[in-house]
């Protein structure tokens, strides 16, 4: 199996570990209430949360830092990329987060295609100290669904 074959999978194991962990679900899509989980709130040290696309807009539009976490030919596939998102990939963002430190005590939006790289991307983001991690839920695919739904 090549390299990237190998990183691939694991940012795949990665992301099913994340999801595994994250407790009962309410009706809702959120963590159900009095349930424990690896993402109980963006305040508590080593933790994210997850929002949704219309809560993502409103960090955004308040100057949260983007990071996009899906691989470099993903890029430019049909979904493309949000404006401003800088790119690293979720086998590469442990060896590369100087370049975050900038943005430790800033909001962060984290995104993948569907929310399963980015969760693991905020997990590790969460767990080395980055303050206010917010994991896209359902990825750029639900940013551009509820896109299509605002016009």
């Amino acid at each position: 199996m090549a390299h990237r074959d190998w990183k691939l999978l694991l940012a795949f194991a990665a992301g099913a570990c994340v999801m595994a962990g994250c407790g009962p679900r309410s009706p809702e899509g959120g963590v159900a209430p009095g349930s424990q989980s690896a993402a109980v709130s963006p305040s508590a040290p080593g933790t994210f949360d997850d929002i949704s696309p219309g809560q993502a807009r409103d960090y955004l539009s308040k100057g949260a830092f983007l990071l996009d976490v899906r691989f470099p030919y993903e890029w430019m596939d049909d979904l493309g990329h949000l404006e401003g998102a800088k790119q690293i990939p979720v086998t590469d963002l442990e060896t590369r987060l100087k370049d975050l430190e900038p943005y430790r005590d800033k909001d962060v939006v984290v995104y993948c295609r569907s929310g399963v790289r980015s969760r693991a991307a905020a997990d590790v983001l969460a767990r080395s100290g980055f303050a206010h991690v917010h994991n896209l839920r359902g990825g750029l695919e639900a940013y551009r669904d509820w896109q299509k739904g605002r016009r």
